[in-house]
Formats: structure tokens, sequence, C-alpha cells
């Protein structure tokens, strides 16, 4: 994508259920995480299967949080559904609508371009396979964890 320094996305982090609002930390997909954001950039396609190249992350929020409003509090955010529209920050057509050839093709190129960050998250789970599984270390300690992997 032209003059893009980026792709963002959200994945989640296994973790036991925490004895202080553990329904807060119950993910749509049925399990206690926390939250990973994370912006990868185009150069991630270079780069070999055992490293993972973040330009930024951010970690901690509870596993139900919505991805805008991680990415709200996040410090890339100087500012509404995951992800908001912006200036700075580019998302697809929503599919709901019929979509001209243009509309469906600029989603695919669009699609293509943050596969980046998708497979920043996965080398780095493989990478790290602690971030795979439940993670049964104190609430508290897991985002140092988590950060610590991703340096």
């Amino acid at each position: 994508m032209p003059v893009c320094v980026g792709a963002i996305d959200g994945t989640h982090i296994p973790i036991i259920s925490p004895r202080e609002n553990p329904a807060d930390y119950h993910n749509r997909k049925g399990w206690h995480s926390i939250i990973l954001q994370g912006i990868a950039d185009h150069k991630m396609l270079l780069i070999t299967i055992c490293c993972i190249s973040f330009t930024d992350v951010y970690v901690g929020w509870p596993g139900r949080t919505h991805d805008a409003r991680v990415l709200a509090d996040s410090d890339i955010y100087c500012l509404d559904p995951a992800y908001p529209l912006k200036k700075w920050l580019i998302k697809a057509f929503p599919n709901s609508v019929a979509l001209s050839q243009e509309k469906r093709h600029f989603n695919h190129r669009l699609s293509s371009a943050r596969i980046v960050v998708e497979n920043a998250s996965e080398r780095l789970k493989g990478r790290w396979r602690c971030l795979l599984k439940r993670n049964d270390i104190n609430i508290n300690t897991v985002s140092n964890v988590v950060l610590a992997c991703c340096v």
C-alpha cells in the first residue's frame, strides 16, 4: 500500500482465569486472555521464520476488551467499530453491501498488505510457545512476559 507505514492487529494470549474480574478476561473465543496489539511494517515479508518484527506493541488489556478500546488507549492513538477510519488509519469497505469491482479490489489489496501483522503474531507465538497455551502466572506479570517475548 502506498504511504503505508504498518499494519495493526490484535491477538489473544491465553491466561489462567484471574481471581479479580474473571469475566473481563473471558474473550469471544470462549477462554481467558489478555490482548496483544501489534504493528508490523512491510519488511516483515523479508524476515526469516525465527525473527519477529513489530514496530510497536501494546499488551495487557483483558480479552473481552474491544479492539477499538485497546487502540484508543495505546500510545499510537492520538485519537469508533474496530478499527475506526481516520486520516492515518485505513480499513476495508464493509462487505454488508454490494461492493463495486474497485472496492472489492481495494479490500483484497488491503487484506494482502495487512497479512504481515498476522504473520508477525503467528511467528511470535511459534517462537515463544508459552504464548500459545494458557499462562498460569500472576495476571500482573503476564504482560511483562509477553513484552519480553516481543523484545
